[in-house]
């Protein structure tokens, strides 16, 4: 196991999601371990209310998937990401590159 995160459930559930070489896992009470993606790295978790959102790095940028919904592109380019539970929304920080400098963005997902 090398990194990840570990988010509480404002029901008091939790969700913790890993890299394992090159993939990214996650796993729950109910699901002890579910492989997210390939060719990934660096993933965070945080809630949004009561559904998990999960961030990784993977092909050149970030990817994310909130609670069931299908894994889609977050930001291009982006590395680094943090993410921090609110109670309808997550915020994300990330490091991306704007206008040819490197700079850190964030974003609140719903």
């Amino acid at each position: 196991m090398d990194g990840g995160g570990l988010a509480i459930a404002p029901a008091g559930g939790w969700f913790a999601v890993w890299r394992r070489e090159r993939s990214v896992f996650a796993s729950t009470p109910a699901v002890p371990e579910k492989r997210l993606a390939t060719e990934a790295v660096q993933p965070v978790v945080a809630y949004a209310g009561s559904v998990p959102v999960i961030l990784w790095e993977a092909e050149g940028g970030l990817n994310f998937q909130r609670g069931a919904d299908a894994p889609a592109r977050f930001a291009e380019g982006g590395n680094a990401a943090c993410i921090v539970s609110g109670p309808n929304a997550v915020t994300v920080a990330w490091e991306a590159t704007a206008d040819g400098v490197k700079t850190i963005l964030f974003d609140q997902v719903r």
